[in-house]
């Protein structure tokens, strides 16, 4: 498959974060607890990832699954943990031979994982730990709270004069 922008440098970033990362794109919401959004989980399919962790791919079919494949977007590896509930990175906590899975793969010397939330409720430090030390998470997950922290950041926008739409503070009474 000819790709125009292969040689551009953000394609070979991505290319080479794919190569990797063991993708992690869990879309559950700490907050919200949403059911099964199941929106995010497989979009690292697409960015060509090479090993992602999801729930099972019942809903995909066959004939998706094979055109993924000459889209060269169908991972090598594909970790399943046993479906507990809606979030995939709360089954693979609890989950051992998922879990063992992932961090054999973490264990592989420049290897990361790639979150699409890097919420802290949704126990990374659980899977980034491995004997020898804590595994690259990308986005950190300090980091992805304080960006995400739009109540904390809306002063720090207001000053670097980035538009925010009108709005006001509120904060719950209790």
């Amino acid at each position: 498959m000819d790709v125009p922008c292969a040689d551009s440098a953000g394609h070979q970033l991505l290319t080479s974060l794919m190569s990797r990362a063991v993708c992690l794109h869990d879309d559950w919401n700490h907050v919200l607890g949403e059911d099964d959004w199941d929106q995010f989980d497989t979009n690292a399919m697409l960015l060509g990832a090479k090993r992602c962790v999801m729930h099972e791919l019942l809903g995909f079919g066959s004939r998706y699954l094979e055109y993924l494949a000459r889209l060269d977007c169908y991972p090598a590896e594909i970790i399943s943990p046993v479906r507990r509930s809606s979030s995939v990175s709360h089954d693979l906590v609890e989950d051992a031979v998922a879990l063992g899975r992932v961090k054999a793969a973490l264990s592989v010397p420049g290897s990361c994982l790639s979150t699409y939330y890097s919420y802290h409720g949704l126990k990374l430090d659980r899977i980034i730990n491995l004997p020898d030390g804590q595994v690259e998470c990308i986005p950190p997950v300090a980091v992805f709270n304080k960006v995400i922290d739009r109540i904390g950041n809306y002063s720090a926008l207001l000053k670097s004069g980035v538009p925010v739409p009108f709005s006001a503070i509120c904060r719950d009474s209790s």
